[in-house]
């Protein structure tokens, strides 16, 4: 695969006993894995969402990639069974998200088991879109300079449209705090917060940490 990867990922809502949910979430991670012979992460939403949140992830070379991959998988009845099997736990219906780097780059191989990732979602106003990019390549540089983590700035190409999201990830808790604890401290950081103004619309942004369990 290519170094210019986008982010492919699907949220799953489950209801139930959580070590039967993540038992079968994980179970279908380890199965799609095996038959697309992709590194797919499962990662589980810690704050920022509803309980039970799920999300699959992995890195792709665009729509004909995910194309290919997800007709492999609806052709196979094992993995269908599998899939039907899960309906039982179902609280909403999935959703499929494709997300484009602006700046920064996905690794060449997904975080470990036992990371956290800091997503912050927002929606850009409409017309506002050159200078909201520029704000966001703007901000995940800063916040990557303060904090010493690698921010990447993403714009979805699939949902709704305008959205983006920034993304770091940190090997645990207490890295997170520290991260978190250094931004909010930082007063050039807290005035290119306040230089957003109007680009985004107003109630969109939503930060979530999800934790990597497979």
């Amino acid at each position: 695969m290519g170094t210019n990867m986008q982010l492919f990922s699907r949220r799953l809502l489950l209801s139930g006993p959580p070590a039967e949910t993540m038992g079968y979430a994980s179970d279908m991670r380890a199965m799609a894995a095996d038959k697309t012979g992709r590194d797919i992460a499962l990662w589980y939403g810690m704050f920022g969402g509803p309980v039970g949140t799920y999300v699959y992830a992995t890195r792709v070379e665009g729509v004909g990639d995910v194309h290919s991959m997800m007709t492999g998988l609806l052709g196979d009845q094992e993995y269908l069974d599998k899939a039907a099997g899960g309906a039982q736990y179902a609280a909403a219906p999935s959703e499929d998200s494709l997300g484009v780097p602006i700046h920064g780059e996905l690794g060449e191989e997904s975080p470990p088991v036992g990371a956290i990732a800091q997503i912050t979602n927002a929606t850009i106003a409409n017309g506002r879109y050159a200078e909201a990019f520029a704000w966001g390549v703007d901000m995940a540089q800063h916040s990557a300079s303060v904090t010493g983590v690698p921010t990447m700035f993403l714009a979805n190409r699939f949902g709704p449209f305008g959205g983006v999201s920034w993304i770091g990830v940190q090997a645990d808790g207490a890295a997170v705090d520290a991260a978190n604890d250094a931004l909010w401290s930082d007063a050039e950081y807290m005035q290119r917060l306040g230089a957003a103004g109007d680009l985004f619309a107003e109630g969109s942004g939503n930060q979530a940490l999800v934790t990597r369990i497979a």
